[in-house]
């Protein structure tokens, strides 16, 4: 099946999603290719965008306005998958269960992501709430692991008990997206150790506090 709908699509694999119904008649292979490949589907899907960094209550709220789904009970039963549910576009039935997109989005980054340990996704989390820009996100996975490395409190504000303790907070504090995952597999090491997002929206770096603290007089006063 699978070399005949690449041959009858020129290689394209892609499947038009939505629910089909193949009980009416007899369907042989390549009416059932036509017809999944086309996009003549029974019941089309509907569509929920969930962006990168958008904590489990952002997402509980999004499809509980699109899908005939409880807001509490879905961040009840998604709760302990903060960090795992991977941002994407995803198409689903009207009656979809919270179960299915749960699922799903697990799938999704199980898939995508990989083998991946617990304080990476958290480091990842962070880095996904401290910048936006990839370039900015490998600095700051290299600032942040090297402060981890000379016990240094990492001290991010998108995780205030940072300030009060060493390491990484116990649980990731929202979905991070393929390049917070990718900075903290692949982090630019340099001298810096302080940063700041200034006014302006970019990113200012320092070697020593006192350098720091210019970059704060300067670029956020």
């Amino acid at each position: 099946f699978k070399l005949l709908f690449a041959v009858q699509n020129d290689s394209d694999t892609s499947i038009a999603f939505g629910e089909y119904n193949f009980s009416d008649k007899e369907y042989g292979l390549l009416e059932i290719e036509k017809k999944i490949s086309r996009g003549v589907a029974d019941r089309a899907g509907v569509a929920v965008t969930i962006p990168e960094g958008f904590t489990v209550r952002d997402i509980a709220d999004r499809v509980s306005k699109i899908y005939n789904i409880d807001k509490d009970s879905f961040y009840e039963a998604a709760k302990n998958y903060e960090g795992y549910l991977f941002p994407e576009t995803y198409f689903f039935q009207k009656q979809v269960t919270k179960e299915e997109i749960i699922k799903k989005m697990l799938f999704e980054f199980s898939k995508r992501v990989g083998d991946i340990s617990k304080a990476d996704v958290v480091l990842a989390s962070i880095i996904e709430g401290e910048a936006k820009d990839p370039h900015d996100m490998q600095m700051i996975s290299g600032i942040l692991q090297e402060r981890m490395r000379i016990g240094m409190p990492i001290q991010v504000d998108v995780a205030r008990e940072t300030y009060k303790r060493k390491g990484l907070p116990e649980k990731p504090i929202n979905n991070p997206s393929l390049n917070a995952i990718y900075s903290v597999r692949n982090p630019i090491i340099t001298d810096y150790l302080y940063y700041i997002t200034g006014n302006d929206g970019l990113m200012y770096y320092a070697k020593t506090y006192e350098e720091h603290k210019k970059n704060i007089d300067k670029y956020l006063r």
